[in-house]
């Protein structure tokens, strides 16, 4: 399991660490998709070819900066749908999701100069939604 990562953390990144790791073990296995939860799974496509469009689009020069940004917002992505599972609430499960999709959308819809911005914009917008 996860939790013999965590001894190796800091000590002040160890609740962080115990609520994320322990968050994702509510959330649906995406390497189970689509015998899973329908909408995860949809989200969890969406999201992932909006990502690969990112990257896809982003300058050469950049494109080390931009994966890394992109990698970070997967991150991000995934602890606040954990954190949503985690609460066994359907609707907020729903509203993070649909926060996600739609910000999948986003980006996926916006001309390949624009992707990145999009993400920045999208992206931020939901995780701070799914906060609320």
């Amino acid at each position: 399991m996860k939790s013999s990562l965590l001894p190796h953390h800091p000590k002040a990144q160890k609740f962080d660490a115990m609520e994320s790791t322990f968050s994702m073990a509510a959330t649906p296995d995406p390497t189970k998709c689509p015998t899973v939860d329908k909408a995860f799974c949809e989200t969890h496509s969406k999201i992932k070819k909006a990502q690969e469009e990112v990257i896809a689009a982003a300058p050469p020069a950049k494109a080390k900066e931009i994966k890394d940004v992109v990698i970070a917002q997967g991150f991000a992505m995934g602890q606040a749908i954990s954190k949503a599972y985690t609460t066994g609430d359907e609707r907020k499960i729903a509203l993070v999701l649909g926060d996600y999709n739609n910000a999948a959308d986003a980006v996926i819809g916006s001309p390949p100069a624009e992707k990145y911005e999009a993400m920045e914009g999208a992206f931020t917008a939901a995780a701070r939604a799914s906060k609320a």
